[in-house]
């Protein structure tokens, strides 16, 4: 058994070379394990084992989620709460050469997310087991490995059950690492990162680093930890020495002073390094970074969240950790445009609901200056005060993520019922929250409470009696009795962890909501005063994206009562989030579908997910319901250059104007004001005949690691240019060159048309085409074609680019 020590050293001013994070020359290697798996559904005997034959398997590529590949059915195991989505048994198996340098090293094999159950091999000998497919786990591989030869990495994945109220995905769904380091190294996640005191002359960056001996003597070792700021310049050094105990781990403690700090903020992401070294006999042994921000954070009754000293009003929306077409595979570059969409409405946080995410989720937040709240589980089915059930899940998911500058908040769980009703689960709740404070005390923890009924089924009860335990009260859909909550807990902040996007009172016939509650952004902004309220730091939307699961009736595969389709289109209504969420001046048409009305079911029974920003409506509808969206003062509506008028925004308490206009082709037109002087403009314009595909692509240049994702928008246009908003012209893709075509989409969650299919109907104009580079250099072509139009294509350039080495 190992056992564990504890020194603590004060920097000094010692400068070592550093290492390039990934490929040390010596040290650590860290190479991505995710090309040349061989894979199949079902559950073949012996696949474990070196000898058997795996030719018939498919050759694939991680991440895979084979669940997205369908087929999709109402009979399927996974239900509503899966989306009809397959499940099953599938086994992934890589042959690799250990080279003979590996000799003398400690290798392991570290799986970002397996959905579900995994069990994993080598060489016919089983390293591991992992229950919870949300999050990562390492495997030691180095007493089996065969040096110099081929060795053969085996993963069975039970995922017969559906694990979650979601859709789950299937398989090895993130990336898979091959770890190689001396026996005197950095144990895994063995970094913690804090700056316990900082102001504008200088920030004290605490350094806790647990070193593991994984060898039968003792190890007189050095640690060298060098700070680098943003721009990469040093800007502190310990070195510390420590003598490490046979098959023991030990953690050091360093204290680093960096002069006038950079520090981390939303509008300026700033990110420094920790760059560690290990030496042992004067031999590099490891070497590990670890990126953290510069901030601090605290959450007040009297000012709501602080980060470096100034409020930051949350303005956030959960997120399922789907990408539509791709499933759960974790894509980097699929997670950053959704990202990036969030953050041009205004957003500022999100909500990782209800386990945890990928960790190139948490890198990017970091890097664009998004804040987490961060959650670990959803119900508490199976747990116990005892630790029963969470506590080494628990363990890992902070210690994975605690460095992450963007976590603001721990959240030990959603909707936990029955937990929350009854004393088992305040003393639950008790024994997760002592706990993740012994790891990392320097956030507060929460759970996201459900709405508590009474005994007559009401919902103005007081909250659960664990509310008074927690840091922060997060709640769902409560808003409008925060008045009489803070009564109750006058000294606790609050925080909106779930509301719903579409209370509005003056969108007419509005369905889909028995909570008859207005919007309850207004919990968190009084506009009769423009003011925040002091004790309520913000609020998340449920949810930012349509997402798979929580489906409803079949054939739908997903839910629909978002912000923005599957697809990445944003809906109409989320200009309104993004006239509440965002300070520079907007305006915004959208038009009340008359079809809604005809087919309610299809826009979830509320006409706020049917409004349309077009104006290509039928003859026979002689007045158009027309709402603007704004965060100026007034708007002024005009018809074929007309003016229909001015109206103010304080008019309307729901901050939404609302119009009634003929249905007159042409154009419609929306001037927002101030002082009179226009700051925003948005128009529709009547669409003529379609006579073309327009193909409108994110980026043309990809990196040839077989990673990266071009994702282009299929436009049908008019003569003008103008998307003609017919329904259900098919387009087909074809592509050439070093790229395949991963998904299609179109934001339709009924559309039977399979997501890896190469080709799709239109939706409203447009659909969604997603292509992924390989790992060769070159020209990529997709080509769209749709009967009687021309052909449209685009051409993609693949280049080999620096970046994560990778095992062949």
């Amino acid at each position: 058994m190992r056992r564990a020590f504890t020194i603590l050293m004060i920097a000094t001013g010692l400068c070592l070379p550093i290492t390039r994070k990934g490929v040390a020359a010596k040290g650590r290697e860290r190479l991505r394990m995710d090309s040349g798996w061989k894979f199949t559904l079902g559950d073949p005997p012996n696949a474990e084992k070196p000898v058997f034959d795996d030719h018939t398997w498919r050759n694939i590529d991680l991440p895979h989620d084979w669940s997205i590949e369908g087929p999709w059915s109402e009979d399927n195991p996974s239900g509503s709460a899966g989306g009809y989505s397959s499940l099953g048994i599938g086994w992934y198996r890589k042959i690799f050469l250990a080279p003979d340098d590996f000799k003398g090293k400690r290798v392991y094999a570290e799986f970002d997310g397996v959905m579900n159950h995994a069990d994993v091999w080598i060489n016919g000998l089983k390293v591991d087991h992992n229950e919870y497919g949300y999050i990562g786990f390492e495997c030691d591989l180095t007493p089996w490995l065969k040096f110099g030869k081929n060795n053969v990495l085996a993963v069975r994945v039970d995922n017969l059950k559906q694990a979650s109220r979601w859709y789950t995905g299937s398989g090895i769904y993130r990336h898979v690492w091959l770890t190689v380091t001396d026996p005197v190294h950095v144990t895994h996640w063995g970094t913690y990162v804090t700056t316990p005191k900082v102001t504008g002359a200088a920030a004290l960056v605490k350094i806790e680093t647990t070193l593991e001996n994984d060898s039968d003597a003792p190890a007189a070792c050095h640690l060298t930890t060098r700070v680098l700021s943003p721009a990469g310049t040093p800007d502190g050094t310990s070195r510390s020495p420590a003598i490490i105990p046979p098959r023991a781990v030990l953690t050091v403690t360093q204290l680093i002073r960096v002069a006038r700090p950079e520090l981390w903020s939303l509008e300026l992401p700033r990110l420094y390094r920790a760059v560690e070294e290990v030496r042992h006999d004067d031999k590099l042994t490891d070497t590990y970074q670890t990126p953290f921000g510069i901030r601090t954070l605290k959450f007040e009754v009297d000012h709501g969240f602080m980060l470096n000293g100034q409020r930051v009003v949350i303005k956030g929306v959960c997120l399922h950790h789907d990408l539509g077409a791709l499933g759960a595979a974790a894509y980097e570059a699929g997670i950053e445009r959704r990202l990036r969409i969030l953050q041009g409405m205004g957003v500022n946080a999100v909500r990782l609901s209800h386990n945890p995410y990928s960790p190139e989720m948490l890198d990017l937040c970091d890097r664009l200056g998004i804040l987490v709240f961060d959650e670990a589980f959803d119900k508490w089915y199976g747990f116990l005060p005892d630790g029963t059930g969470w506590k080494d899940d628990l363990k890992s998911f902070v210690q994975r993520d605690r460095n992450h500058p963007s976590v603001f908040i721990w959240s030990m769980g959603n909707e936990m019922t029955p937990h929350m009703y009854y004393p088992i689960g305040t003393r639950l709740y008790q024994a997760m929250s002592g706990f993740v404070h012994q790891y990392e005390p320097t956030r507060p923890v929460t759970a996201a409470l459900h709405p508590v009924r009474n005994a007559r089924g009401q919902r103005d009860a007081p909250l659960a009696a664990l509310a008074q335990f927690m840091d922060v009260i997060s709640m769902n859909y409560q808003a409008w009795f925060y008045p009489r909550d803070h009564r109750q807990h006058p000294s606790q902040v609050f925080l909106g962890s779930e509301i719903h996007p579409f209370q509005s009172n003056n969108l007419n016939k509005l369905g889909g909501s028995s909570d008859f509650s207005g919007n309850q952004w207004f919990g968190t902004q009084n506009y009769s005063t423009n003011k925040f309220f002091d004790y309520v730091a913000g609020q998340f939307v449920w949810a930012g994206f349509d997402y798979l699961g929580e489906a409803g009736p079949w054939p739908s595969k997903g839910s629909r009562h978002n912000l923005i389709d599957m697809a990445g289109f944003r809906k109409p209504f989320s200009y309104y989030w993004q006239s509440l969420y965002s300070n520079k001046p907007m305006v915004r048409i959208a038009v009340d579908n008359p079809a809604f009305y005809a087919n309610p079911r299809k826009y979830g029974g509320a006409n706020w997910n049917a409004l349309s920003s077009h104006w290509n409506w039928p003859t026979s509808v002689k007045t158009l319901r027309v709402y603007t969206f704004t965060n100026a003062p007034g708007v002024e509506l005009a018809l074929n250059g007309k003016s229909l008028g001015e109206k103010s925004l304080k008019d309307y308490a729901d901050r939404i104007i609302s119009w009634d206009v003929p249905n007159q082709p042409g154009t419609l037109e929306a001037i927002a004001k101030e002082d009179g002087r226009p700051v925003a403009t948005h128009e529709i314009s009547t669409a003529g005949k379609a006579v073309g595909l327009a193909l409108m692509p994110d980026r043309t240049h990809l990196d040839a690691d077989g990673d990266n994702l071009a994702f282009v928008e299929v436009r049908l246009v008019d003569a003008n240019g103008l998307v003609v908003p017919t329904a259900g012209t098919l387009v087909h893709f074809d592509i050439s060159g070093p790229g395949t075509i991963v998904g299609v989409d179109n934001g339709d969650l009924d559309d039977a048309e399979p997501f890896e299919s190469r080709q799709r109907e239109t939706r409203r104009g447009r659909c969604l085409v997603i292509v992924k580079s390989t790992r060769e250099s070159g020209n990529i072509n997709l080509t769209a074609r749709a009967g009687g139009f021309p052909e449209a294509s685009v051409e993609f350039e693949a280049q080999s680019a620096p970046g994560i080495a990778a095992l062949p």
